[in-house]
């Protein structure tokens, strides 16, 4: 009877202990509040939950006159917090686009600091527009197909085939680093 008693304890502390993980993390993401009046001047943005491979992206509502397609955008006009390198370009006269140079870090929150009255005469409350997007917490599952021989008249040497499932892009280095096979005590190929 005890150790049921300190097992349902332990599963009670364990579950505490989880709601408090996630409350306290959850409490550590704050959302930038963005004022309606920025309809006036931008239409779009990159907000919400995005891949690592992606781009961010800041569409004007009105074209911004001698700008050339693909020209970089001024330095002091676009930042990310936490800091990543990348290129900010001209996609058009409306469209501003960060590339990063390097993956956007998985689970990670940005904020995106974009200094409007830098290119465009605005009221003073409008000159910095502040937005947060999320990347993808990357994940992983595997499944296995089954064992077939390589020949099929052949039985001693065998493969074992499955997918795995990623809830994010990922390299096939980075893949290969979370599978294992081993036979005997013998390290095999992935």
């Amino acid at each position: 009877m005890k150790k049921q008693t300190q097992l349902v304890l332990a599963v009670i502390i364990l579950i505490i202990a989880v709601i408090v993980f996630f409350l306290v993390k959850k409490s550590n993401q704050k959302e930038t509040q963005i004022d309606p009046g920025f309809t006036s001047y931008i239409t779009g943005y990159t907000s919400g939950t995005i891949s690592n491979q992606s781009v961010i992206r800041i569409i004007l509502m009105d074209a911004i006159p001698d700008i050339e397609e693909n020209a970089e955008v001024k330095k002091g006009v676009l930042s990310l917090s936490p800091n990543i390198k990348g290129i900010a370009t001209w996609v058009n006269n409306r469209t501003i686009e960060f590339r990063p140079l390097e993956k956007l870090k998985s689970g990670e929150q940005y904020s995106v600091t974009f200094n409007l009255g830098k290119i465009k005469e605005v009221p003073a409350k409008f000159e910095v527009f502040k937005f947060d997007f999320y990347v993808i917490k990357q994940s992983f599952s595997a499944t296995i197909n089954g064992i077939k021989p390589y020949i099929k008249t052949n039985l001693e040497k065998q493969m074992l085939t499955g997918n795995v499932y990623t809830a994010d892009y990922t390299d096939e280095e980075e893949i290969s680093s979370l599978l294992q096979a081993v036979q005997n005590g013998k390290t095999l190929p992935v």
